[in-house]
């Protein structure tokens, strides 16, 4: 069931829980997140509702179905049902900010959390280059304890929407290990401020390329 349920296996799933002549709290979840993880929120709700108990772990999947799935109300409905919330379920909300919240609402959910860890911080930073907001975006990076090539790649794109390539230059300069997130909004930042010639010897230097990368390029060039 868990295998069925893991590899979206609906159908399968379904029948092997009906089948089963016991269900605990794994099989029951591991239906549920088969729901929840490829999209069909309401069977997702109804497999919960049918559910004699719940337990943190089913909380936490059908919080991500809706929030995951823009049922913006349902989630937040859902998160303040909950009769306890692990970081997990904190981490859910703020990780769907874009969809769910502006980035005010998305730093007061930071600042109720118990606790927070890269995933939350990221995810606050990430809000905030969303919403154009740079030195809010910056104050975020400075204070969080550690960075991923994510959290940079974050701030990167805030830099690279303004007018300095030379701060957005500067900054891909100092990533650990730019991925091809990180060579893409360095070349958007060129072709925004129409600096063609660097726009061509950023590609050419891209270690890998996806169709950003080509048709950055290609509207510089035009």
């Amino acid at each position: 069931l868990v295998a069925y349920a893991r590899n979206g296996h609906l159908l399968d799933a379904k029948i092997m829980f009906l089948e089963s002549p016991e269900t605990d709290m794994v099989s029951w979840t591991a239906l549920l997140t088969a729901y929840a993880q490829n999209g069909s929120v309401k069977s997702a709700i109804n497999v919960f509702e049918e559910m004699p108990e719940h337990d943190i772990v089913a909380w936490n999947a059908i919080l991500a179905a809706c929030a995951q799935n823009g049922h913006t109300e349902l989630a937040l409905a859902t998160f303040s049902r909950m009769p306890e919330r692990s970081l997990t379920s904190w981490n859910t909300m703020l990780a769907e900010g874009p969809q769910l919240h502006s980035s005010d609402q998305v730093s007061q959910i930071f600042k109720e959390m118990p606790e927070t860890n890269l995933i939350s911080w990221t995810s606050l930073l990430a809000a905030h280059a969303r919403d154009g907001h740079l030195e809010l975006s910056k104050c975020t990076f400075d204070s969080m304890p550690e960075w991923s090539t994510v959290t940079w790649n974050a701030l990167l794109s805030v830099y690279s929407r303004g007018d300095s390539t030379e701060q957005t230059d500067s900054l891909f300069g100092r990533i650990p290990e730019p991925d091809l997130v990180s060579w893409n909004a360095l070349l958007a930042s060129y072709a925004r401020n129409s600096h063609v010639s660097n726009v061509i010897d950023v590609f050419h230097q891209m270690p890998a390329r996806n169709i950003i990368s080509w048709t950055t390029a290609l509207g510089a060039l035009i």
